[in-house]
């Protein structure tokens, strides 16, 4: 029987014993990068709830400068035409004043805590691509473990062929 056809074998043996531990390797460092992406969901929910409050805050602070814009550009109301005194247009400015500069602030804290939520997504989005090319690299691994177990077969049964009409033939 050709020696080089079981050298061969044996070769092709060692490299699925090693593409099948790399295939294990990869696996094992899916299994740890999965961790750190298990919060992709609650991460994703939050920060549509932070989009949701910039643009309540955004059309409260629209709304309070629209107030001050009204005091400002009128002496009497529209409706009525009763006449609005100077010193309550003075404290109701000063009042809304004070509510757009707690909207503003309340904003840029929510805009810092937005960041950081979109740079963790961002993150975990980094993540879910080094998994994917892992899950590529264990596919690449298997297909050629694949290849060469067929090869391994088909040299066996070439060997076992050759055997037995070897004992056929008595030779």
């Amino acid at each position: 029987f050709p020696s080089h056809d079981r050298i061969r074998i044996q070769q092709l043996e060692t490299r699925v014993t090693e593409l099948t531990e790399l295939a294990e390797q990869e696996n094992v460092i899916i299994a740890g990068l999965q961790d750190s992406v298990s919060d992709k969901d609650s991460l994703t929910q939050k920060e549509e709830d932070l989009r949701n409050l910039k643009r309540k805050l955004h059309e409260k602070y629209v709304k309070l400068n629209k107030e001050i814009e009204f005091f400002q550009s009128h002496d009497e109301c529209p409706i009525c035409k009763q006449a609005i005194s100077e010193e309550f247009k003075a404290e109701t400015i000063d009042h809304t004043h004070k509510a757009m500069e707690e909207v503003s602030t309340g904003s840029g804290k929510l805009q810092t805590k937005y960041g950081e939520v979109t740079s963790l997504l961002q993150q975990v989005e980094a993540t879910l691509n080094t998994i994917a090319q892992h899950q590529r690299s264990i596919t690449e691994y298997n297909v050629e473990i694949n290849t060469n177990n067929r090869f391994i077969t088909s040299l066996r049964e070439e060997i076992e062929a050759l055997r037995t009409n070897n004992i056929v033939t008595g030779k």
